[in-house]
């Protein structure tokens, strides 16, 4: 798999950390806040479709994945993007599974299901993935992944995630720095991915709280991915992180084989939490298709 150098990009606003002065912050007020925005931005796509339910609310320099469509960054690319393709008037409906916050409650992400409802009225199970950053007083997408899939997603088992008004982790190195280390964790979870296989490096590196489509936790997810044989390779090509340092994504291309050796090309978003050791861990993982590499092997 060709791979390109990472290009790291961190708007200025995310570098304005709070610093180690701020007041305490009420993480249960910002899960809540994000949960609302999360479902504002959903009744916005139901009631006008994709394209200008989406257009307010994402980020100048969000990072948006468009199922068949290339990795796209920015705000006018993707919404270009999307009035080139099928999905333009698709009217998505979600409802999160999980809403959570960094720990200066400036960033966070949601993840769930729904349905997508096409032009022609029929309608599809869907599945979604969002970054956001505060922006003044409200929320902005900073990466979005949404997918159509013939299974609805199954939700988590009872109790599985606990949120309260602790974070899982305090603030951990300032932004730069911690974009770097979720931008080389990605780099090693993919060499993992490769020396061994795809299962046993999604489960080695998932939180204990992450989930993959309908598995959640580290067991499930590595049981849900195995037996399928082939392989899995990807590169991070940008990310964003929060100003406490301790929550970020990373989005970049994949390429994987089957037992048969066809290359499939896929683009995906993880979003990454400081584990309390320090470590890094991803909480939740998901993809779609792209074009082929433009190179010898593409298709």
């Amino acid at each position: 798999m060709t791979t390109k150098l990472p290009m790291i990009l961190i708007p200025a606003a995310v570098l304005a950390c709070a610093g180690p002065g701020a007041a305490q912050v009420d993480l249960g007020t910002a899960r809540a806040s994000l949960r609302a925005a999360d479902r504002h931005v959903s009744a916005a796509v139901e009631a006008r479709g994709i394209r200008a339910g989406l257009a307010p609310h994402l980020a100048d320099s969000a990072d948006v994945l468009i199922p068949g469509a290339v990795l796209l960054r920015g705000r006018d690319a993707a919404l270009a993007a999307l009035d080139a393709t099928p999905f333009a008037a698709t009217r998505l409906r979600w409802e999160p599974i999980r809403a959570d916050v960094s720990a200066d409650g400036r960033s966070g992400y949601t993840y769930g299901g729904g349905s997508g409802t096409g032009p022609d009225g029929s309608s599809t199970p869907a599945r979604y993935i969002a970054f956001w950053q505060r922006a003044g007083d409200g929320w902005k997408l900073a990466a979005f992944l949404f997918n159509l899939n013939p299974r609805p997603l199954a939700p988590p088992p009872a109790g599985f995630f606990r949120e309260d008004n602790a974070s899982a982790t305090s603030a951990g190195a300032d932004a730069a720095e911690a974009l770097r280390q979720i931008m080389q964790a990605d780099r090693d979870f993919s060499a993992h991915s490769v020396a061994q296989d795809p299962a046993a490096a999604f489960a080695a590196w998932a939180a204990p709280d992450g989930a993959l489509g309908g598995a959640y936790g580290p067991e499930a997810i590595g049981a849900a991915l195995g037996g399928g044989g082939g392989s899995l390779e990807w590169a991070p090509s940008a990310g964003g992180m929060a100003a406490s340092g301790d929550l970020g994504y990373t989005v970049g291309t994949a390429v994987s084989r089957g037992p048969d050796g066809q290359p499939g090309y896929s683009k995906y978003l993880t979003v990454w939490r400081r584990q309390p050791g320090g470590e890094w861990r991803w909480v939740v993982d998901g993809g779609n298709p792209r074009p082929a590499d433009p190179s010898p092997g593409g298709a």
